[in-house]
């Protein structure tokens, strides 16, 4: 009986052991967890965006490696600009529009550190319509992936380029993904959407290019990579090894198309000739042309998506809002 007890209470005294090894085992691999998280580098992407190639490129050959690097994906840069301002994401490739629009109008505390791409939209009609130049978009329905979108931006330069006022068309706002089955059923007489949507359309024998944004704007801006800026303050080195894989991967794709472009179709889901195509439209830049940035900001003051008196002095605002420092020191 004796030893039954002192059996039972040995074996009492171990449970308790394991236990509270077990607890303290358990906390350290959350608390671990924790840390990892808290540490690691967010950045986000738009979805099926082939302008963010640099970003699938280095993703894909590894360039992040030795960076705890978490990335999450977007469906549009509203939804991005709003992971910045939530602090969900760290750095992020977006288009210049929402990163303008947002950074005014809610005060989110982000700046561009480089560009991604020139150019890579287009204004796209029915492969057999009578549609043949930007004149024949007068009374039209044409469909804009959103207000104030670098897409509706050149839209409206265009049709004021052939004397067309912007109010002698239907804009219809529909993403650039239902755009292609909206044409082909009619419901929209054209639509101007970043690649690859025009290109895909092309290849699959629905529609044709009617004019390339390159066409309408020389240089103008598009999608930028941008950073918080007290993630920029705090993590400034991190970020100048981000930047520096950006330049890379940038360059990279410029010298080997062909490779890039499997990349590209791997990372946007659509097939290697229509990603083959979309890239002839699209220039990869990574210095940020300022010029052109505020020029766009100008042309979102002058269709009224931008009050004048939120940006009393536009050179001021974009000095403070553009940051070539990290590129510049390459």
């Amino acid at each position: 009986m004796v030893l039954q007890n002192i059996f039972r209470r040995k074996m009492a005294a171990l449970l308790v052991i394991v236990l509270v090894l077990g607890i303290g085992i358990g906390s350290f691999v959350v608390y671990s967890d924790f840390i990892k998280s808290e540490n690691s580098i967010k950045i986000g992407y738009l979805r099926g965006d082939l302008h963010h190639l640099a970003f699938f490129v280095a993703s894909e050959k590894d360039w992040y490696e030795g960076l705890d690097i978490e990335t999450s994906f977007f469906s549009n840069g509203v939804e991005e600009m709003d992971a910045f301002t939530s602090g969900s994401i760290d750095i992020g490739y977006l288009g210049i529009a929402p990163a303008i629009l947002k950074r005014i109008n809610a005060e989110t505390n982000i700046r561009i550190i480089a560009a991604v791409n020139y150019h890579g939209s287009a204004i796209m009609a029915p492969v057999d319509s009578s549609l043949h130049s930007i004149s024949d978009l007068k009374g039209k329905t044409i469909a804009i992936p959103g207000y104030g979108t670098v897409q509706n931006i050149l839209l409206n330069m265009a049709l004021e380029q052939s004397g067309i006022n912007i109010n002698e068309v239907n804009m219809t706002h529909i993403g650039p993904w239902n755009m292609q089955v909206t044409l082909e059923h009619g419901g929209v007489d054209a639509f101007i959407a970043w690649e690859p949507y025009p290109a895909k359309t092309v290849v699959e024998g629905s529609g044709k290019y009617l004019v390339k944004s390159s066409e309408i704007w020389k240089n103008h801006p598009c999608c930028v990579l941008a950073v918080r800026d007290d993630f920029l303050r705090d993590h400034r080195d991190i970020v100048e090894k981000i930047v520096k894989i950006h330049v890379n991967a940038t360059n990279w794709i410029k010298a080997n198309p062909s490779e890039a472009a499997s990349i590209g179709a791997q990372w946007t889901g659509v097939d290697q000739d229509v990603v083959v195509l979309a890239m002839k439209n699209i220039e990869y830049n990574y210095y940020p042309d300022q010029e052109s940035m505020t020029k766009y900001l100008e042309k979102l003051i002058q269709y009224g998506y931008v009050d004048s008196t939120q940006v009393e002095d536009v050179d001021l605002f974009m000095d403070s809002f553009i940051d070539t420092s990290l590129i510049e020191q390459l």
